[in-house]
């Protein structure tokens, strides 16, 4: 996870910032960085990373943001909610279960009293195309959802 979320962007921007013009460059974090706090969470929330995965996702962020402000790089760092629609791996929460209840199989599952915070994917298609055609959110964190939290037994 280090590898491929902390040192690949960390190159990753370096290489633009010291080679390329570009206008606006989005890095896809996560709503996972805000630990098990209640959502939805708006984005002066603090973070709380609770696993090695959101952990590095915030790292992450960290060095955009110093790139941000150091060389004014223009990024947007977006924070989308649990994204679902078709095609999805069937390892996420919705497509499993949705597979396994079509095919009248049991689906074992806690009493899905956690809430969360869902999004489809073209709704988040829809925002990023509206990030990508203005100025608005440059050297900005924006998170991306429903701002519904729904339970998952619901």
């Amino acid at each position: 996870m280090y590898e491929a979320n902390v040192k690949v962007l960390k190159d990753t921007l370096q290489f633009l910032q010291e080679n390329q013009k570009i206008k606006k460059f989005i890095y896809f974090s996560t709503c996972e960085i805000y630990g098990d706090s209640v959502q939805p969470s708006t984005e002066s929330d603090n973070v709380n990373p609770v696993t090695l995965y959101s952990l590095t996702k915030s790292m992450a962020e960290n060095i955009v943001k110093y790139y941000m402000n150091v060389f004014d790089f223009p990024a947007t760092i977006v924070r989308p909610a649990l994204v679902y629609g078709k095609g999805q791996s069937n390892r996420f929460f919705i497509p499993q279960a949705i597979n396994r209840l079509l095919n009248g199989e049991d689906f074992d599952m806690t009493k899905g009293d956690q809430a969360r915070d869902f999004i489809h994917i073209s709704d988040l298609l829809d925002a990023l195309l509206k990030i990508i055609n203005t100025d608005t959110f440059v050297k900005d964190v924006v998170n991306i959802s429903s701002n519904c939290e729904i339970k998952l037994r619901d």
